[in-house]
């Protein structure tokens, strides 16, 4: 150890030793960067439009519904409103939506983000979250099962019809030309 170098090299792990005249507290500008929110990690790619069962409430389906496709305004969100979904509320779904989370002062003036309000909507990569009542799913699940029901049961019916004008008319089938005695099986 060198005069110049007070303190010791310590080990990984091992506690640290403070020299004479140094302060053993930290200093106040570091402590923003302590925050809870560095503790944060994203979540993963597969994870972000994940929702546990019990988020949702009971009495409701949720689905994500896409706002832009491919970068352009999606034409048909309005007929999803008509239909009875409706955004959900960002305090609603605090862990997806960011609800709850102030940010600093210096990021909202520049721009660069803003506090969620709690009747926000929840927009993820251009995904919304939105809800509908559970009755008003399975009236449309039962008028798109009659819908494909009816389309099934309108090709079988064709294909009956064709199957029916086509026995009237007489098959003819073209003689083949025998096979060489190269091409014959010795068992014949």
């Amino acid at each position: 150890m060198s005069d110049m170098n007070p303190v010791p090299h310590a080990r990984r792990g091992a506690t640290p030793q403070i020299a004479d005249g140094l302060h053993s507290e930290r200093q106040p500008s570091r402590q923003s960067a302590r925050s809870s929110a560095r503790i944060y990690t994203p979540p993963e790619p597969h994870e972000k439009f994940h929702l546990d069962a019990d988020e949702i409430p009971s009495d409701m389906d949720a689905m994500w519904l896409p706002t832009r496709i491919a970068g352009a305004p999606n034409d048909k969100v309005g007929q999803y409103f008509r239909a009875g979904w409706q955004p959900a509320a960002a305090k609603d779904f605090e862990r997806i939506s960011g609800y709850g989370v102030e940010y600093p002062q210096s990021m909202i003036d520049a721009g660069l983000l803003e506090n969620i309000k709690p009747d926000a909507a929840i927009i993820v990569d251009d995904q919304m979250l939105v809800l509908r009542p559970k009755e008003l799913s399975q009236r449309a699940k039962k008028q798109l099962d009659a819908l494909a029901g009816d389309q099934v049961d309108n090709q079988m019916r064709r294909l009956r019809q064709a199957s029916r004008a086509f026995r009237g008319t007489e098959i003819k089938y073209r003689q083949h030309a025998p096979l060489p005695d190269s091409a014959r099986y010795e068992d014949e």
